[in-house]
């Protein structure tokens, strides 16, 4: 009979195997090997929790564990590609801080940080308490296993030179003989094994490939389209791709269709309120994270805005199903989409990227009507690069922090009732018609007042809460408005204006699980988009013998075809997007921000377009009643909702106003 061999007996198999364990792994048999395979196991461990924590803090769902095991296993290829384990442990850490910036930023965005944000990072400084409540103390745990690995590498440097050590003095000594204690080979260990167990499989090509197209993200299956817009890699691949190549604007423009936008006002503007402020002097308000439900509503006995809602029962049109639309700007992109009716760009403010365009939105068409033109806002004047954009804007003059003599601070800036008053002055001295361009700052995030404006006692459950400060930050502004409408009559400023104030974006995110439980407990319901995204928009024209509640869905891009309707404008000569609120019969909002890409709403409609860019995983409800909404019945309001944000991002990166308003310039 042929004698079997040890690969053919398991007991002598599995005990060569272990041996050969032993003798790869000698570090076993001493205290400090032990150790330094204890520190490895938890570092091991510890990146694949991170990884799964990371994307419940992006607010990852679809596919997560998809998602989740393809990062793990890039992590894994990251440190098998390397002998040296201080680079790919280096460049972890770099990853690790990119993964913190993402959490901070998709707490309050909803999204991913891109890297044309990374050009506005100089702008933190200016809301540096805005940041401390960002960052969240649990997002510094994204760094614990980079801490771990560097811990565990560090530990093993000690043990390879103690080893050396012993050696070297058991050669002095004369002890040939004796055992030398086990080194560390670096180049040896569990991760090079497994290394090598990837490099001998028959099909790693195939791996590779689906890994390939999963970052890629040009294939047409929607599992595969999912994993490759929400996975961390792919994203940053396909950011930084898109960032160099300039591919991601006007994905879906023709360029036969750049007029889309043009000649919609003539068609709109008749209407029993054409021309009822015509030759007045215009004044608008943009206040600081104003949002809707604040307003019309009582807390804990009190009214939230007693003087907006004396407003809007007086002489006032009242829009309150009015949305934000900004882009990556904030309120510097809620501004550009007020005065433009164009969206601002999601790959960063616009202000800062596009300020040398050229422009013809609603200080121009008044400034070609005779307007004179000023923008006031009480902080420094290059932040969002406001005193180099505003010129191009159509601004005539910039009063910003510089030029009040106030010191009296209160959010970000100057407090609104010294904002307003000075303002006030500034206005007096310019010459009739003209339009006055006012941005607060008192409603700032995390809504920290001075005691002696906390006028409206909180419930127990609101105490020292970001909504509990909300309520009186609100509060304060809204008594700062009512001394502006005191002031603006003392002043003779008030019979012959249309005045019109609106909330810039949102000031309480629902990522935050005590906002969200907070306000939810307020309203009544989930705090949900319909209630986020809503800010109010007040028209007051002193003398109109009408108050006009309007309830079409309508949006930030409205309000420059809408106030040149009241203000008899006869033509609007130039590109934009927004409809007459006050003779359309139904509104459409597209929007980018927060919301993600394609997303809508269309009056009691709300589209919410799944973040992992699958059309199937979207959700799609009727606000009013909560009820579902076949997802077909929404395709074409998405596609519209590309095409409009598409080409406002087009226009804006090719100067296409340029092109078209001044056909004789070349670009």
């Amino acid at each position: 009979m042929e004698a079997k061999t040890s690969k053919d007996q398991p007991g002598i198999r599995a005990f060569t195997i272990w041996d050969s364990f032993k003798k790869r792994f000698g570090i076993l048999k001493t205290t400090y090997g032990i150790i330094y395979i204890l520190l490895l196991s938890v570092a091991v461990a510890a990146v694949p929790v991170k990884l799964f924590l990371f994307y419940k803090a992006m607010g990852i769902t679809s596919n997560l564990i998809l998602v989740w095991l393809i990062s793990c296993l890039l992590i894994f290829l990251l440190f098998a590609s390397f002998k040296n384990k201080w680079i790919p442990t280096i460049i972890f850490l770099g990853i690790s801080f990119l993964m913190f910036a993402d959490a901070a930023y998709s707490s309050f965005f909803n999204r991913y940080l891109s890297i044309s944000m990374l050009g506005a990072a100089g702008l933190l400084g200016g809301v540096q308490e805005s940041v401390k409540e960002v960052v969240k103390p649990k997002f510094f745990a994204f760094f614990i296993d980079a801490a771990l690995i560097f811990l565990v590498l560090g530990y093993g440097q000690i043990i390879k030179i103690k080893a050396a050590r012993r050696n070297d003095q058991h050669s002095l000594n004369g002890k040939s003989d004796a055992a030398p204690m086990p080194t560390l080979n670096y180049n040896d260990n569990l991760t090079n094994s497994a290394s090598r167990l990837i490099r001998e499989q028959k099909h790693p090509l195939f791996a590779i490939l689906v890994l390939t197209m999963i970052l890629s993200g040009f294939s047409n299956n929607y599992v595969l389209a999912s994993l490759a817009n929400q996975e961390f890699f792919s994203y940053h691949i396909q950011d930084l791709g898109n960032r160099l190549l300039s591919q991601n604007q006007g994905m879906y423009v023709d360029e036969n269709d750049i007029l889309i936008s043009t000649g919609t006002y003539e068609k709109e503007k008749n209407g029993p309120l054409f021309g009822v402020a015509k030759g007045r002097n215009l004044i608008v308000v943009q206040v600081e994270s104003l949002q809707n439900w604040a307003v019309t509503t009582r807390y804990n006995g009190q009214e939230i805005t007693p003087n907006l809602n004396a407003l809007i029962k007086d002489q006032s049109i009242y829009f309150d199903n009015y949305y934000e639309q900004r882009g990556s700007g904030n309120t510097s992109d809620a501004e550009y989409a007020t005065n433009n009716s164009l969206y601002g760009s999601i790959n960063s403010y616009t202000y800062g990227l596009f300020s040398d365009n050229y422009f013809r939105g609603l200080p121009w068409q008044l400034k070609e009507n005779g307007y004179s033109t000023a923008a006031f806002h009480g902080y420094k004047k290059d932040f969002w690069s406001r005193e180099t954009a505003y010129p191009g804007q159509g601004f005539d003059t910039f009063y910003s922090q510089d030029d009040f003599s106030t010191t009296l601070i209160t959010g970000m800036g100057i407090d609104d009732t010294a904002f307003f008053s000075e303002s006030i002055a500034y206005m007096k001295e310019m010459k009739q018609p003209f339009y006055g361009f006012l941005v607060t700052l008192s409603n700032h995030f995390p809504y920290q007042m001075p005691n002696k404006y906390l006028k409206i006692p909180l419930k127990d459950a609101d105490q020292g809460t970001i909504f509990g400060n909300y309520i009186n930050s609100a509060n304060h502004t809204d008594y700062a408005i009512g001394e502006l409408m005191k002031e603006l009559k003392a002043a003779g400023l008030y019979d012959n204006a249309i005045i019109a104030i609106y909330g810039d974006h949102f000031g309480l995110t629902p990522n935050d699980p005590e906002i969200y439980a907070s306000l939810s407990r307020y309203l009544g319901k989930n705090y949900d988009y319909d209630t986020m995204m809503n800010v109010p928009l007040i028209i007051h024209i002193p003398g109109l013998e009408r108050n006009q509640r309007i309830s079409i869905s309508g949006g930030q891009l409205d309000f420059m075809p809408t106030m040149a309707y009241l203000l008899g404008l006869e033509k609007l000569d130039t590109l934009y997007f927004g409809h007459n609120l006050l003779t359309a019969k139904t509104g459409f909002v597209a929007e980018q921000a927060y919301m993600p890409k394609g997303s809508f709403i269309a009056d009691d409609i709300i589209f919410e377009m799944s973040k992992d860019g699958v059309f199937e995983n979207s959700r799609a409800w009727n606000f009013r009643t909560g009820e579902k909404i076949p997802l077909e019945d929404c395709r074409s309001g998405y596609l519209k909702s590309l095409l409009v944000i598409d080409s406002s991002e087009h226009y804006l990166s090719k100067d296409m106003l340029r092109k078209v308003l001044l056909k004789d310039q070349q670009e």
